[in-house]
C-alpha cells in the first residue's frame, strides 16, 4: 500500500505535537518538583523555630531548672547561632573592625545581620532566607564573642543547655 503525501504530514504534525507535549509535562513536573522541595523545606524551618521556641518558653516560666534539647537541623545547614541581645555590646559590635578579631569564629553574615538592625535570635549557617525569632534568650558564649553562641550540627544535630531564669532561658553548649 502507499502512503500518500497526506498523510507524511499527519504523521509529522502528530509526532510534533507529541514532542510539544511531552516537553510541556516534562517543565511542569519540573517546576512542581522545585516547588515542593521549596515548601518542605519553609515547613522544616518553621518546625525547627516552634521546637525551639517551646522549649526555651518552656524553660524560662521553671526558674534554676535545667534540661538537653537536641536541636535537628534541615540537612543543608551545618552550624547554629543563638544572640542573646541583652549581652551584645552594640556600641562594639555596632562600630566593629572584623580585622581585630573581635567575634573570631563568628559568621561574618550574622555580623552583618546584626549591624543592620535585625532582631533574629537564631542564625543557621548557611545563612537562611527565613529569620529565625525564638523569644527572650541569653547565651553562655565565649569571651571571644559575648553574646552569640555558635554550635556545630554532628550529623545534623546541636546539643544545647536550656537553663530558666525566669524572665528568659539561657542557652549554653552541652558538653
Amino acid at each position: 500500500m502507499k502512503t500518500k503525501k497526506g498523510q507524511i504530514v499527519g504523521e509529522i504534525f502528530i509526532f510534533i505535537l507529541a514532542v510539544a507535549i511531552f516537553t510541556l509535562i516534562l517543565v511542569y513536573g519540573y517546576r512542581a518538583i522545585i516547588s515542593f522541595t521549596t515548601r518542605g523545606e519553609t515547613v522544616a524551618l518553621l518546625e525547627l523555630q516552634q521546637q525551639i521556641e517551646r522549649q526555651v518558653n518552656v524553660m524560662s516560666l521553671d526558674y534554676g531548672s535545667t534540661d538537653k534539647m537536641e536541636v535537628k537541623l534541615p540537612s543543608e545547614f551545618t552550624q547554629i547561632c543563638f544572640v542573646g541581645y541583652s549581652q551584645l555590646d552594640f556600641a562594639n559590635a555596632i562600630q566593629l573592625d572584623k580585622s581585630n578579631n573581635q567575634y573570631k569564629g563568628i559568621p561574618p553574615l550574622i555580623i552583618d545581620a546584626l549591624e543592620g538592625g535585625t532582631k533574629q535570635n537564631v542564625f543557621l549557617i548557611p545563612f537562611s532566607d527565613t529569620p529565625l525569632q525564638v523569644g527572650n534568650i541569653s547565651v553562655n558564649a565565649p569571651s571571644s564573642s559575648p553574646g552569640i553562641l555558635c554550635l556545630n550540627a554532628t550529623r545534623g544535630t546541636a546539643t544545647v543547655l536550656l537553663e530558666g531564669l525566669g524572665a528568659s532561658t539561657r542557652i549554653s553548649h552541652w558538653s
